[in-house]
This record gives C-alpha cells, sequence and structure tokens, in this order.
C-alpha cells in the first residue's frame, strides 16, 4: 500500500462528543462569578459612586465622568453574569456566543471589582490631605 492509496480518515459532520463535566463547566464558573460580585462585592462594597474618569484634566477633548452607584451596579453585574449562565446550561450556543458570553462575563467581573474597590475613595483622599475635601468643610464648621 502506497501513501496515494492509503484512506483518508474523515470525521463525522457534526458536533464531538463532550463529557458531562466540560459541558457544565463554564456556566458553572460563570455563575460562581455572578454570586461573588452580588454577593461579596456587591453586600461588602462601600457606600457612594465609583467614579470612572475617561479623560485627564487637562486634556484638550474631555468625556463626562461615569458615576455608578456601587453596590446596586455589583448586584445587576452578578445578575447579568447568572443569566448568562444559565442561558449558557440549556441553550445551544454557536462557537462565537460562548465565545462572547465569556468575555462578557469577565468584563462584567471586572467592573464590580472597580466598582466595589473605588467605592467611597474619593471621600478618604480628601480626609488625608489638610485644606482639601471634607476636612476642609469641618474645619468650616468648627470656626
Amino acid at each position: 500500500m502506497t501513501i496515494t492509496e492509503r484512506a483518508i480518515t474523515v470525521l463525522a459532520p457534526g458536533a464531538a462528543p463532550v463529557s458531562a463535566f466540560r459541558r457544565w463547566l463554564a456556566p458553572a464558573t460563570f455563575g460562581v462569578f455572578g454570586i461573588v460580585d452580588a454577593l461579596v462585592l456587591g453586600g461588602y462594597s462601600h457606600k457612594g459612586d465609583a467614579i470612572f474618569a475617561f479623560s485627564q484634566t487637562f486634556a484638550k477633548v474631555t468625556v463626562p465622568n461615569l458615576s455608578l452607584p456601587a453596590a446596586a451596579t455589583c448586584y445587576v453585574c452578578g445578575a447579568i453574569s447568572i443569566a448568562i449562565a444559565a442561558a449558557r446550561a440549556f441553550a445551544p450556543l454557536s462557537k462565537v456566543w460562548r465565545r462572547v458570553a465569556l468575555g462578557l462575563v469577565c468584563f462584567l467581573f471586572v467592573v464590580a471589582l472597580l466598582c466595589w474597590a473605588d467605592a467611597g475613595q474619593r471621600a478618604e483622599h480628601d480626609r488625608d490631605r489638610p485644606g482639601q475635601g471634607a476636612r476642609q468643610q469641618v474645619h468650616d464648621v468648627e470656626r
């Protein structure tokens, strides 16, 4: 038998068989991210808003800052992540939509993490600088 006489192996068209563990791995991970977003980051976030600045103060073109309530944003990001987990678990998604779901859940986790980390920081920074912000207001009241 020569190389040209060998039969070429052709895979059957369709989806390859997937184990149950692999089938539920992504939805379970998305659900864990959603629960962490909502319960941990949302539950332990500081009072106040997280402010996202998209341009520097001295830039020629300025974009307004985005102010988001920290706890509510974490809860919404968690709920959306859990909804994506349910859709990924029970709806047959194409390869493109599975990748979009992965990217969206990661993006929502980062947004929730940034909101948790930034909320309430403005007042603490103002107190650290004497003569500015909240500390200045306290001095004005005492006088």
